[in-house]
């Protein structure tokens, strides 16, 4: 398994340093990967980092977004890791991922970047107005914006007195009703009640009726008052004798209600988030050329531009940049001759021109090469080219014995009389 493992890791490290070398300034890339193995108990766990070492070509160098685009693709790539635990090394030894790890360092560049896209933006705006007016090269400007880069959120939460809803509603009501004991304490109370006899209404209406219609005759009072002793004396010989003492007064009755409405007053919330990178102020400088002409006399000339000019000028470029005067902004339109060569009070010396020093650098050169094949190289060839004695002396000694055997040959051909035949 541990083989396995690492075989996937060198096998990721080398696509990685593939991909990488594919930028343009990157001419080889390698990757070294640190990734721990997996442990039972999450707190032995560690957390996997990267290391990446660059090979630039001459001369080149990485942007900010570059080391970033290199740092997401190698963090993006192996799982769980991290972008702050991704190393970016040169080969001259210079740590290029300092800056992307520090975010407060990022986002004051982002916002450099920021402000020097739009003052380039502004600047361009001015020179492509002016340009058709004062012709190509005669105008120089310079635009500085001071840009706030707060972010302000304002939350606001109004209530409205008008808007007045019910929210929830507790209505209760309680009676209470109490009587106070009449008699003798100690005597009625401790005597068990008396055998009450039920008697229907009809027969207790009879004598009632009866009575009643006697009172009639001598007492004026109404028989239907509830307060008259007649009835008072009726319904005494009806009731208990314990109901009788409580019956002789009629107590006492409280009643307590209680309502409770809770209300909802209507509230508005609204949150404002104030825009970032906002303009506070522009100040515009432009430099006019003034142009040079001959006067009839033979004498160079400058003509200045008049007051009003430089007005109108302020004007369109106040217009087209979209600058107020509330906020603080300004245009200052100035005019003088450009300088196109150097003044005559500054001269090189002949031996400071830069063909001289050329000049001799190369004859310096030509001087080393000669001297080095003139004292080195020609002394070598000359010993490889040149024979030994000995090698002289064989060759003579191997030419004279061919020369020997050809006359022996020569001879033989001759006695046998070959050459005759053939003639």
């Amino acid at each position: 398994r541990s083989i396995e493992t690492l075989k996937i890791k060198q096998a990721m490290e080398y696509e990685l340093a593939r991909s990488i070398s594919e930028i343009d300034t990157v001419n080889n890339a390698r990757v070294h990967l640190a990734i721990p193995e997996r442990s039972a108990f999450a707190r032995n766990t560690q957390e996997p980092s990267a290391s990446v070492f660059l090979e630039l070509g001459v001369g080149r160098s990485l942007s900010s977004q570059q080391v970033q685009a290199i740092v997401n693709l190698v963090a993006s790539s192996v799982p769980n890791l991290a972008k702050n635990k991704v190393s970016v090394v040169d080969q001259s030894g210079r740590l290029l991922s300092n800056s992307v790890e520090d975010p407060a360092t990022t986002a004051s560049e982002l916002q450099f970047q920021y402000r020097m896209r739009i003052e380039d933006l502004y600047r361009a705006r001015v020179e492509r107005l002016l340009t058709p007016i004062v012709g190509p090269g005669n105008v120089s400007s310079q635009v500085n914006i001071d840009i706030d880069f707060t972010t302000l959120e304002v939350t606001e939460d109004r209530v409205l007195p008008d808007d007045v809803a019910i929210l929830s509603q507790q209505i209760s009501r309680d009676e209470e009703v109490s009587s106070r004991a009449q008699g003798i304490p100690g005597s009625v109370a401790n005597e068990p009640p008396s055998q009450s006899k039920f008697t229907p209404a009809d027969e207790m209406q009879q004598p009632a009726d009866a009575q009643n219609a006697a009172t009639d005759e001598t007492n004026p009072t109404d028989p239907q008052n509830p307060q008259s002793p007649e009835n008072e004396s009726v319904v005494s010989n009806y009731l208990p004798s314990q109901s009788r003492a409580v019956a002789a007064n009629s107590g006492s009755k409280m009643v307590s209600s209680n309502e409770v409405q809770n209300y909802e007053v209507s509230r508005q919330i609204s949150t404002k988030k104030m825009p970032s990178a906002e303009i506070r102020k522009v100040t515009v400088a432009v430099l006019l050329r003034e142009q040079s002409v001959v006067a009839p006399s033979g004498e160079i000339q400058t003509l200045e531009i008049s007051d009003e000019e430089k007005e109108e000028i302020k004007s369109l470029v106040s217009s087209a940049l979209g600058l107020t005067p509330e906020r603080g902004d300004s245009v200052i339109i100035s005019s003088r001759p450009f300088m196109t060569k150097i003044s005559d009070g500054v001269e090189k010396s002949w031996h400071e021109e830069p063909w001289i020093r050329d000049l001799i650098s190369k004859s310096m050169m030509v001087i080393i090469i000669a001297v080095v094949s003139l004292a080195v190289i020609r002394p070598l060839l000359a010993r490889l080219l040149t024979p030994s004695q000995d090698a002289l002396k064989t060759a003579y000694m191997r030419l004279t014995t061919l020369q020997i055997h050809i006359l022996k040959m020569i001879d033989i051909f001759l006695n046998k009389g070959c050459f005759q035949r053939i003639l």
